[in-house]
């Protein structure tokens, strides 16, 4: 999919943004929780893409069109991470 848009725009680039699933499991526990459905209610949602199958998938694409950001980093040090994605 992403080699289509690519060709279409040659010149884009693409901001990869991932967080810790452990983090995102605790936030899903906190959330089930204050709604009320206690400690039985648990979801782990798994799109099956990560960072590196999403560039395996699109070998085609130059890996300087990427870059990768934690959303830990864009939560704790904003302005350092979008200065990075800035530069990018």
């Amino acid at each position: 999919m992403l080699d289509k848009v690519v060709s279409y725009y040659p010149k884009s680039k693409f901001i990869i943004l991932h967080r810790d699933p452990r983090d995102n499991v605790l936030v899903k526990l906190k959330r089930a929780k204050v709604k009320g459905r206690g400690r039985h209610y648990f979801i782990l949602q798994n799109f099956g893409i990560t960072p590196t199958k999403l560039l395996t998938k699109n070998s085609k694409i130059s890996s300087d069109k990427f870059i990768h950001v934690k959303y830990e980093d864009l939560v704790s040090k904003p302005e350092q991470t979008l200065q990075v994605i800035c530069k990018f």
